[in-house]
């Protein structure tokens, strides 16, 4: 959490456009989550009108349902539209900070000759892009699971006491034996990321080289090179798999043991005429999405083991980025931050400084034009004719 905390700061510290756009997707995810809880009562309705063979009322909730669903529709896709848009915003501003850090005053050169820090390119194309997208999407889970939570929590304690508590205790064991399931993938996933770029990396070496590999007749040393990365990949996959085959198993029993659990609950009130069928109908849905709300972990447990090696691999090259400019200028940035944008944003927050904040605006600002002007050639070729 803080060194997640230390890459996300500076983005809503200094863009106005991205905490616009977080404002704007926590307002569409509060309103979906309205139109999930009007759906729950609906279909309640729905189907007791429908045990109860009442004609009129069955018509009438099902124009209700349509209703529903014309407003429902539009809020869901903006939502998913909205998300997409702050996760590229985020992107955008990231990348040409942190290219900004890393090629100022040769510290592209510094990192290589004396950090060890593999695969720069992939750490800024891929672990920038992994970073944003995986941050934007847990933080739409978190915020939907903490909504969802209060609000069916209610409706199922208001319907049957016992199975709240049963979906609270259940999860809980769900959760602890993910966990201890599932904890051998954060350092597989990071080793995969290392072992992935180096195998690229030989196979672009041996096409750029290919005309003094053969003028040399060193094919069959490059070959033996790069299947001996392949086989590291292969190895490291195999044990990632049989993680997930673990973490898979547990996660099929839960999922189907908690699709009858609610259902044989409530069922005996129901049998005994106390409930209606849209009620036990209800009961099931809101039993459902609590105890999703509660298995988050359980459920996005790969993601979450993904996103930790994402970071560790991030924090690693900023601070290796940071150190190099320290050591370049002659200075020893404190700063708990790993970079920041501009000058702008150092006199609005003067407690916040890192790799760019000791950067003159003079040399950023080029590199921003430069992106600019990237942008707008693929924008141009990108547009319909």
């Amino acid at each position: 959490f803080r060194a997640s905390y230390k890459l996300s700061y500076p983005y809503f510290a200094e863009c106005k456009r991205g905490r616009s756009l977080f404002i704007g997707m926590i307002l569409l995810s509060l309103m979906n989550n309205g139109v999930n809880v009007a759906f729950s009562f609906a279909g309640r309705e729905f189907w007791s009108a429908l045990s109860s063979r009442n004609g009129p009322r069955f018509w009438k909730i099902l124009i209700k349902f349509a209703i529903t669903l014309l407003i429902g529709a539009p809020i869901s896709a903006l939502y998913r539209f909205q998300r997409e848009r702050a996760a590229l915003s985020w992107r955008q501003w990231m990348t040409s900070r942190i290219l900004a850090g890393y090629m100022s005053n040769q510290a592209y050169y510094a990192i290589e000759s004396n950090h060890g820090i593999d695969n720069p390119d992939q750490r800024i194309a891929e672990d920038i892009n992994k970073f944003t997208s995986s941050s934007v999407s847990l933080f739409n889970n978190i915020l939907t699971s903490i909504i969802d939570l209060i609000v069916f929590s209610y409706i199922l304690y208001s319907i049957q006491p016992e199975l709240f508590w049963v979906a609270i205790v259940y999860a809980a064991l769900g959760t602890i034996a993910t966990v201890s399931l599932g904890r051998r993938l954060i350092p597989l996933n990071l080793s995969k990321a290392q072992r992935e770029a180096n195998f690229r990396f030989s196979l672009i070496r041996f096409r750029e080289n290919s005309e003094s590999i053969a003028f040399y007749k060193g094919t069959n040393i490059e070959e033996i090179e790069i299947s001996k990365r392949f086989a590291n990949v292969v190895q490291n996959k195999i044990h990632i798999n049989t993680s997930k085959r673990n973490v898979d198993i547990l996660s099929n029993v839960y999922r189907y043991l908690s699709q009858i659990l609610p259902v044989s609950i409530v069922a005996p009130r129901y049998l005994a005429g106390k409930v209606e069928l849209g009620i036990l109908s209800q009961s099931t849905g809101a039993f459902t999405n609590i105890l999703n709300d509660l298995s988050i972990v359980l459920y996005e447990f790969e993601e979450i083991a993904e996103f930790s090696a994402t970071i560790n691999r991030l924090e690693d090259f900023l601070l290796a980025i940071k150190e190099s400019v320290s050591l370049t200028k002659g200075n020893n940035d404190t700063s708990p931050f790993l970079y920041f944008a501009d000058e702008k944003s150092r006199s609005d927050n003067k407690d916040v400084k890192g790799i760019a904040a000791n950067k003159p605006l003079d040399d950023i600002t080029p590199l921003r034009k430069k992106i600019t002007l990237v942008q707008s050639d693929v924008q141009s070729q990108d547009a319909p004719i």
